[in-house]
């Protein structure tokens, strides 16, 4: 079993990221701000990310789609947070024993995932969910020149899109 980006440790970062958020987030608003978590230095050059700037590090977003969906199971199940179903679509939520069980956390990772996703949420919360969605765009329409200083695509190609 892999230590990282396996469903129980995606799952502890979600938990920490919905219970820091507390407001409910749909599933692409926790894949985006999953990427943050792990990535702040994209969004904010005084960061320091948790994982290493990758060039491959845009392919997360879809490669963990899968990951993420099963972690939101693995704690619905074990009811660790809410999930609410509404017209305008599914959202998790934090509950009282999403933060009993957080404070039980006491490695050195856990409190660096608590730390950012402090920042995830200050950094955030002056966007709505339509704004913060185009706000990922754009740093993802960014990431294209990066890639291309590495070779990755041919001319043209556009990830992003």
């Amino acid at each position: 079993m892999e230590l990282l980006n396996n469903e129980i440790e995606v799952a502890l970062r979600l938990l920490i990221l919905i219970n820091t958020i507390s407001t409910g987030v749909d599933e692409q608003l926790i894949i985006f701000y999953d990427y943050a978590l792990l990535h702040s230095s994209d969004f904010d050059k005084k960061q320091i990310s948790i994982l290493p700037n990758s060039p491959f590090r845009k392919e997360e977003l879809s490669i963990k789609v899968k990951l993420i969906k099963n972690a939101l199971k693995i704690l619905a199940q074990k009811q660790l947070i809410d999930v609410i179903y509404s017209e305008k679509g599914i959202y998790y939520l934090n509950n009282k024993l999403t933060g009993l069980f957080i404070n039980k956390l006491t490695s050195i990772y856990s409190k660096k995932l608590i730390k950012q996703a402090k920042w995830v949420k200050k950094h955030f919360k002056k966007y709505d969910e339509q704004n913060i969605k185009k706000y990922f765009e754009k740093t993802m329409s960014k990431w294209d020149s990066e890639f291309s200083t590495y070779g990755l695509f041919n001319e043209g190609y556009s990830y992003a899109k």
